[in-house]
């Protein structure tokens, strides 16, 4: 969250010549960062399970729930991101940018939900 944040204090980021390459490299950041922050959000918010001689824990499924929370949490950063922009000299606020870092964030969770380790599963106790 705070790469993002300094990259958007930034009133001018470095530009390519061409216009369209520049705007599908700005869109791909948006989609890219915000996956990765959703990423990390939900590694922070993963339940531990605690084995007998586990040298450490290992992750287990993760409850719907805090697919929600992480995405709530993921998108409001979005959006309050594109309001900070709005007070950064040559920098505008996007609702459109909002929808490609929710699409980032979205697609990365689906992902993650089919990929995680353990889903929903439960270890013998």
């Amino acid at each position: 969250m705070g790469l993002i944040y300094w990259l958007s204090s930034q009133p001018q980021l470095p530009r390519l010549p061409e216009p369209l390459w520049q705007t599908l490299l700005a869109k791909t950041a948006h989609l890219g960062e915000y996956g990765i922050l959703a990423l990390l959000l939900l590694f922070a918010v993963r339940e531990r399970q605690e084995g007998v001689g586990a040298r450490s824990p290992r992750p287990k499924g993760i409850p719907a729930g805090r697919y929600l929370l992480v995405s709530a949490i993921a998108i409001a950063y979005a959006a309050s991101d594109e309001f900070h922009q709005s007070f950064v000299p040559n920098r505008t606020a996007s609702g459109w940018d909002v929808l490609i870092d929710t699409a980032g964030v979205l697609v990365t969770l689906f992902v993650a939900a089919r990929a995680w380790p353990g889903r929903g599963d439960r270890a013998p106790t």
